[in-house]
């Protein structure tokens, strides 16, 4: 039967000089790092189901928000309401706030 030996190493190594070998390495990852691309691209334009399931609320809720104005223009194409995903996007803080707020009559 073999056996694996190891053998373990210490090595005194100053604080400040770990911290910028750490630096480095995470600096040479960096470098070649390439971020995944996505499966399929976002499109461009949004359903009101797609901006509904992004604001995590029912179509109604979207609905009534878009009568009060408070989503960005929607556009009409063939019969069918979009909106642009980067409008969508930069609302979706100011929505947030505005989901869990009670009606005052």
């Amino acid at each position: 039967m073999l056996t694996q030996q190891t053998t373990t190493v210490l090595v005194q190594i100053e604080p400040s000089a770990l911290e910028e070998l750490m630096r480095q390495a995470v600096r040479s990852e960096l470098a070649t790092y390439i971020p995944p691309t996505p499966s399929k691209p976002m499109p461009d334009f949004l359903t009101r189901k797609e901006v509904a399931t992004l604001y995590r609320v029912s179509l109604t809720t979207l609905n009534e928000w878009d009568k009060q104005g408070f989503l960005p223009d929607r556009i009409n194409a063939n019969g069918r309401v979009l909106y642009s995903r980067a409008d969508v996007i930069s609302t979706l803080e100011s929505i947030k706030g505005m989901k869990y707020k009670k009606r005052v009559c």
